[in-house]
């Protein structure tokens, strides 16, 4: 099936900004004192990245050599472009804004997620990382309103009209 470069950077930008988050530190598996666990949730946490990585390589797949490092790199372009407008900031509020802006995608049938997916099994694995972040009111409300901004951008980009 062709894909245009702009459905690949579809594609592929979400599981990016989720990846950058994850490793950006905004998810390690800690214990009650706040020691980096090396196993157990740390085990997770890594299938989390591979399954993120995944699905930003399913957005290249198909393309030439030289195509999907052009491609590659727009995506890389632009998720540092956002992530410089969000340093500082709490990572769980970014983590809710990509994850609501991914559900809203999907319900409105802009996005699809197929099951089995690389894209849905990170989902699913990334979900409950924010259950802690969801239940702090103020947090959850800025992250849902920082993904209604962050569509609004990629939508300006030409992105998801």
């Amino acid at each position: 099936m062709y894909l245009s470069e702009r459905r690949r950077v579809e594609s592929a930008i979400l599981p990016r900004l989720l990846l950058g988050i994850v490793n950006d530190g905004g998810y390690r598996a800690t214990d009650e004192d706040g020691t980096v666990v090396e196993q157990g949730e740390a085990e997770y946490v890594a299938i989390l990245r591979t399954n993120l990585t995944e699905a930003c390589f399913e957005a290249l797949s198909g393309l030439s050599e030289k195509d999907a490092v052009k491609v590659a790199r727009r995506i890389d372009k632009l998720a540092t472009s956002i992530f410089d407008e969000w340093r500082g900031q709490p990572a769980a509020k970014y983590g809710i804004a990509v994850m609501s802006l991914i559900r809203d995608l999907h319900e409105s049938g802009t996005l699809m997620i197929v099951d089995g997916s690389h894209m849905h099994k990170a989902y699913d694995a990334f979900a409950p990382m924010l259950d802690d972040a969801l239940e702090e009111e103020r947090l959850a409300a800025a992250g849902e309103k920082k993904g209604r901004q962050l569509l609004r951008d990629l939508q300006q980009l030409g992105l998801f009209t």
